[in-house]
């Protein structure tokens, strides 16, 4: 059975830092509103986070989430890879509320190659140069 990650999360952002509390870490709350880093960050790239305004955080916490979850859990990976390999489903149910799905292709570092937004997931290598030096695609979900 699927896991509607995105859905999950989307209905639940409000209450992120209370369930954090509750059932994960109450002292990490407080340590990320002590430092201002209680956000809601729209997404990740590499050492940075970004926020709802587009503001850029670098990331001195992570691995956090792998305590809580562990490392490769199955269940995890299986809705996660759900998420990455259907994203027409994803735009389509996007379609229907105040958001929508914006893609940055994975790129070439080294060649330029462009590759298609239908897949989320980073590619191995380029086709055509064959370097495995790939920019991974960005993926974020957008207020219209």
């Amino acid at each position: 059975m699927a896991v509607d990650v995105a859905g999950l999360f989307a209905e639940r952002e409000g209450d992120r830092y209370a369930l954090h509390t509750r059932y994960l870490n109450e002292q990490m709350v407080r340590v990320l509103r002590t430092v201002g880093f209680d956000r809601q960050y729209q997404r990740g790239s590499g050492q940075y986070l970004y926020d709802a305004e587009g503001e850029q955080y670098l990331d001195l916490l992570s691995g956090w989430g792998v305590f809580a979850l562990g490392r490769n859990h199955p269940a995890i990976r299986e809705a996660l890879k759900g998420v990455l390999d259907d994203v027409g489903h994803l735009r389509k149910t996007l379609k229907q509320s105040a958001y929508r799905l914006d893609v940055t292709a994975a790129e070439c570092r080294k060649c330029g190659f462009v590759f298609s937004t239908e897949k989320l997931s980073k590619p191995s290598k380029c086709p055509q140069c064959r370097s495995t030096w790939l920019e991974e695609p960005v993926v974020q979900i957008i207020e219209t």
